[in-house]
């Protein structure tokens, strides 16, 4: 246990650690439980002419998966490479957005009709798996552009990384948006009102005080956690 603390703390700052998995089991949270508590009602489906017209390809899968990795690994440098205060409103941005989108997940519950893949290629047969595991609901707006664009805006200010690994940050994002189409996982109206949603809470992240009180909760969590922590690492030792 204290082999791994060690590598938490050199991983991340001790302050970003329990925001951080928190940040990921509100998201479970809300995907889940708008799940849940929509279970037999009415969904609607938002396909327009555009979703009609692109075509499924199911090598895009790769970067839909990819997409994963990809968060944690940008969260993860959100945190180490930029300041206390900075963190904790990008934190409240993500916090944010993802209730807001359970409140809609709600109010306006979406589904798709996914089409019947050829089942000739493995790419078929991954996104096929995607499909069964992943059912067509919460996806207005997307949380797949969501977090992306937050992975993008959480290192875009940080003169601690180069301008072509943002830019690097930012392409791959964008293959990410393209990737909830051609997999058909989302619609063309999930991806604009994700990035919508997403500059909207970043913005009042960012330009007011709301992210004290979820700094300070973090804080009082974090300080009870690490001192229960030093306090049996001092018991182990004698």
């Amino acid at each position: 246990m204290d082999k791994v603390t060690k590598y938490v703390e050199k991983l991340l700052p001790k302050y970003a650690v329990v925001s951080l998995v928190f940040c990921f089991a509100w998201n479970c949270f809300v995907y889940w439980t708008t799940q849940f508590l929509c279970a037999g009602r009415e969904h609607f489906d938002l396909t327009t002419d555009f979703d009609r017209w692109v075509p499924v390809q199911s090598w895009w899968v790769l970067i839909y998966v990819a997409s994963f990795l990809f968060w944690v690994v940008c969260y993860i440098f959100t945190a180490r490479l930029n300041e206390k205060e900075f963190w904790f409103r990008f934190v409240t941005a993500d916090l944010l957005s993802r209730t807001v989108c359970g409140g809609i997940f709600i109010i306006l519950p979406t589904t798709n009709v996914r089409p019947e893949l050829a089942m000739d290629s493995v790419w078929d047969v991954m996104l096929s798996i995607i499909y069964r595991l992943d059912m067509p609901y919460d996806l207005f707006p997307s949380i797949h552009c969501i977090i992306s664009l937050l992975c993008y805006l959480g290192l875009h200010k940080s003169d601690k990384i180069s301008v072509k690994t943002k830019m690097g940050v930012l392409i791959f994002a964008l293959l990410i948006f393209a990737s909830t189409q051609f997999t058909k996982q989302h619609y063309i109206v999930d991806v604009i009102s994700g990035v919508i949603l997403t500059l909207l809470c970043y913005n009042i992240a960012m330009r007011t005080d709301l992210y004290r009180p979820v700094m300070a909760v973090f804080e009082r969590i974090n300080g009870k956690l690490f001192r229960g922590m030093n306090e049996k690492q001092e018991k182990n030792s004698l």
